[in-house]
This record gives C-alpha cells, structure tokens and sequence, in this order.
C-alpha cells in the first residue's frame, strides 16, 4: 500500500514540474508591445478638424481574422496623443485597430463583426462627428514592439462656403443666416479590416447652427456647412443638396439647393463655393489639399 502511494505522489510531483515548465514557456513567449498613438491634426483650434473632439480610443485586437477580446483595450483616453500597452504572443501575426472617436459621435464599433456603422441622420455642422481610424499588421511577432500609430479620418469633410460679398449683401437687407441642413450619399459601414466603406445610405443633417467665422482658410469666403461622410480611398460622386436658415427662430431661407456629381474622397476636404443668398446659378466645387493632396476641381 505504501509502494502505491509513493508512486502516486512522485507522479503528481512530475505533472507538478511539467506544469510549472509550460506556465514558464508561455510567460516567455509573450512580449510587450507599445503604442504612441498621434491624431492627425491639420488644423488649429480656431478651425473645424483641430482634433480635439476625440477623446475615446478603442484599441481591437485580431489574429487570423478572429477578435481578442482579453487583449484588446476598449476603453483608453485620447488627447490627440496616447500609449497603448499590449501584451502579444511570439510566432503570432496580429492586425490592430485604432478607433478614436467623441462620446456623442454617431459611430457603432462591432469589434466581433470588425465593422463600424455610421447613423447618417443628425444635427449638421456637427465636430463631434470628427474620428480617427487605423489598421496596423505586426507581421509575425518576434520581441518587444514600439512603435508610433498616426491615426487619419476615414472620412471627407463636405464644406460650402459664400463669398464675404454675398454674405455681406444679405446682411444689409437685414438676413442674419446662422444655420444650414444639408443632404446627400454616402457609404455608412467601414470593415475595419480592410478599410473598405459601403453599404450607401442617405444622409440627412438636419439644420443646426454654424459658425460663419470660423476660420476657413480661403480667403474671401464663409462658412455655410460643414458636414463628416465616411468615404473610400479612391474617389467617389455623390449629389449635395443643402438648405440655409436665419436664426431666433429659425426661418428658411433657401431650399433644396443642388449641386451634382460632387466628388469626394477620404480624408480630403470637398469645397463647394458659390453665391448661395443672391444667387447668380454658379458653384464652383474642389477637392483642397488640407487633408491630401491633389485637388480635385469641379465648376458649375
């Protein structure tokens, strides 16, 4: 009987020293990756797209395609900067996704699906819907990563603008325009793992107030609306139709007006620029260089 127990006792002391092997052998196959992530900024706090506006981060982690909840981190603080520490797995090929975005955007993140679905109905003229996205492939994991993330804006900025000339005429006949709505196309579901964007829905931004003096950067103009659309890498068209309003209240100004075959494109900015309150039927329409570049131009 003793002979057995022995037995049993130097079987568990083996299985004991194989366990502790293996634990050891796993702990040395990890290593720490690090992250400074960066927003892209391009333009300063006085001016639409400074950045500030996004302050969560989510950081999804994927291996052959599958998402790893218990390594990716959903929760992370951004200001225009931050480090992100993950822990990866030797011999492993992981893809990484950077989302940044504000609280209040309109934006639904599916980590398990990789997708990120846009509600294309709000407020126009909205900085909360200013995000930041990213995909990033280690290759095959062999030490410690660092490694500075530049995240970019997997949208266009769609703007209209009026000359200072017009702008001033309606002020002189007593017109105080402060708000615009604006509609159009545009794809609304991002496959984060890929960076392709589809599924085309309408975007409705109904009427809200706008800040004529932001700073534009064209000289000679104002503002009129500023709207986010996510958008794909290579050019697209779409039809923008926008509307003005005076303020307290708000009364209509101008409906419905249209401009077609607009072109628009990730992460360049699409001007469209005219004489919107004494209309003369002219609208000049460019892709500017304060996203990318080259521009894209379009005259009516």
């Amino acid at each position: 009987m003793k002979k057995v127990i022995y037995l049993l006792a130097s079987a568990a002391v083996v299985f004991m020293a194989a366990a502790c092997n293996k634990a050891a052998s796993v702990e040395d196959d990890t290593v720490e990756a690090s992250f400074n992530v960066n927003l892209e900024q391009l333009a300063t706090k006085a001016e639409f797209s400074d950045g500030t506006s996004a302050t969560q981060l989510q950081v999804l982690v994927y291996t052959d395609g599958e998402y790893l909840p218990n390594v990716s981190k959903l929760s992370e603080t951004i200001n225009i900067t931050a480090t992100v520490n993950l822990k990866l797995v030797k011999g492993k090929t992981y893809d990484i996704v950077f989302w940044a975005q504000n609280a209040a955007g309109p934006y639904t993140v599916a980590p398990a699906a990789a997708t990120m679905t846009v509600a294309p109905t709000g407020n126009a003229n909205d900085e909360n819907r200013d995000a930041f996205y990213r995909l990033y492939n280690t290759g095959k994991v062999t030490g410690p990563i660092e490694k500075t993330i530049e995240l970019k804006r997997p949208f266009a900025q769609i703007n209209v603008f009026t000359t200072e000339a017009d702008y001033n005429a309606a002020k002189d006949s007593k017109v105080n325009f402060s708000e615009s709505g604006m509609k159009l196309q545009a794809p609304t579901v991002l496959h984060l793992l890929t960076g392709v964007a589809d599924t085309p829905k309408d975007y409705v931004f109904n009427h809200a107030v706008i800040n004529v003096d932001e700073a534009t950067r064209l000289a000679g103009y104002k503002y009129v609306a500023m709207n986010y659309v996510l958008a794909n890498a290579a050019a697209e068209l779409t039809a923008v139709n926008f509307s003005v309003w005076t303020d307290s209240p708000a009364v209509l100004l101008n409906e419905d007006l249209n401009v077609t075959s607009v072109p628009y494109r990730r992460n360049y900015k699409t001007n469209i620029m005219g004489n919107i309150f004494t209309v003369d039927g002219k609208f000049n329409v460019e892709i500017k260089p304060a996203y990318e570049t080259p521009d894209y131009q379009k005259e009516f």
